[in-house]
């Protein structure tokens, strides 16, 4: 027997099934961040409707479940949790330097020999970089820090000299020269016992109570005639340098010839008291 269709039966019903699934589609992409009132004709776009007015929110691509912020982004709206120093003011703060590693300019055997050899001195307190802060201001970022070689003094340290001052700028638990300085760097296998280290550049990492730096960088130069009055092994140290196939690398006077090496040390340092003279 042939089957009869009632009026708009099947037609009807398919026509309602079709609407049934955009309804859920639609509504699914919303759910996702996704205009309501997409088409396929541009994003939030219907007819009569300008396409693409306004800024539209991005298209979700999470699989296989949207988890993602889709109304910005992460990369939109991240912000970096920086550790802040939970001391109020470091001017009351000091340190030793309890680690220097010589990156440069010196390689191979002659940059391991340098790096034990200031490893054994840190250790035995003959090596001693003392670090000092002048001025802490939390409202400008203003951190004025002195640098110096020191002696062992009691149960501390005191700097031989008057040091150098480095202004800085501290953010978060970070802080990097805003002026470079001059540093003697004492080192007793030379002749006289010290390196000088002009165009000073110092950073490192404040630990959150204070007690300690870390991820400290030092950079500076040291210029062909000051190297030409220092000795190493009974040579003078620019001699060396050249010999050791180290040319100078660095031109401070702007004269399209290079007038200096760069040196450069990492370096960590630990909380201790310094006494003045």
């Amino acid at each position: 027997m042939a089957r009869t269709q009632a009026p708009g039966g099947e037609d009807d019903f398919m026509g309602i099934a079709r609407l049934l699934v955009s309804v859920l589609l639609v509504a699914g992409l919303a759910s996702c961040g996704i205009d309501e009132t997409y088409t396929g004709l541009g994003q939030g776009a219907l007819p009569g409707d300008p396409l693409g007015q306004g800024e539209q929110p991005p298209v979700c691509t999470c699989e296989p479940e949207c988890n993602c912020n889709c109304t910005g982004g992460p990369a939109a709206d991240a912000t970096e949790d920086v550790p802040l120093v939970v001391v109020d003011d470091l001017s009351a703060r000091s340190w030793r330097f309890d680690s220097v590693i010589l990156l440069g300019p010196f390689t191979g055997d002659v940059l391991g020999l340098l790096n034990d050899y200031f490893a054994k001195e840190v250790e035995n307190k003959g090596l001693n970089v003392l670090l000092d802060v002048l001025l802490d201001d939390r409202l400008t970022g203003e951190l004025s820090v002195r640098i110096g070689a020191g002696e062992v003094s009691g149960d501390g340290f005191a700097f031989l000299d008057a040091g150098s001052e480095v202004g800085c700028v501290l953010k978060g638990d970070h802080f990097d020269t805003d002026k470079s300085a001059f540093l003697v760097f004492p080192n007793a296998a030379l002749k006289p016992p010290e390196l000088p280290i002009r165009e000073l550049k110092l950073s490192g990492v404040v630990a959150i109570d204070g007690g300690s730096i870390a991820e400290g960088k030092l950079i500076g130069a040291l210029t062909v005639e000051e190297a030409a009055d220092i000795t190493v092994l009974g040579l003078a140290l620019d001699q060396f340098l050249e010999q050791s196939d180290i040319p100078p690398d660095l031109d401070l006077d702007g004269d399209k010839t290079p007038d200096a090496w760069e040196f450069e040390f990492d370096w960590t340092a630990t909380s201790t008291s310094i006494k003045e003279h």
